[in-house]
C-alpha cells in the first residue's frame, strides 16, 4: 500500500518585482523550462510569502495570475 506525502521545499530570493515575478525568478533558476514556461501539468504552482509573511498563490501556468489573497490592487 502506497503513502500519501506532502513535499515542501523553500528557497529565499531577493528581486525587483512582485509575487510573480519572486516565482517566476525561482522557476527560471531551479527548474526546467517547461516548468519555467508554466506549462500546464507541470509543477509550476507556487506559495510566495514576503516580508509579511502572507503567503499568495501564483501560477504560472496562468499567464494572467491573479495574485489570490493579494489585497494590493
Amino acid at each position: 500500500m502506497s503513502n500519501q506525502y506532502t513535499v515542501t521545499w523553500t528557497v529565499d530570493v531577493e528581486v525587483m518585482g512582485d509575487h510573480k515575478d519572486a516565482a517566476q525568478a525561482v522557476a527560471d533558476l531551479y527548474f526546467q523550462e517547461r516548468i519555467a514556461a508554466g506549462e500546464h501539468g507541470s509543477a509550476c504552482s507556487f506559495t510566495v510569502a514576503g516580508s509579511d509573511n502572507f503567503p499568495v498563490e501564483i501560477d504560472l501556468a496562468d499567464s494572467l495570475s491573479d495574485l489570490e489573497g493579494d489585497d494590493t490592487q
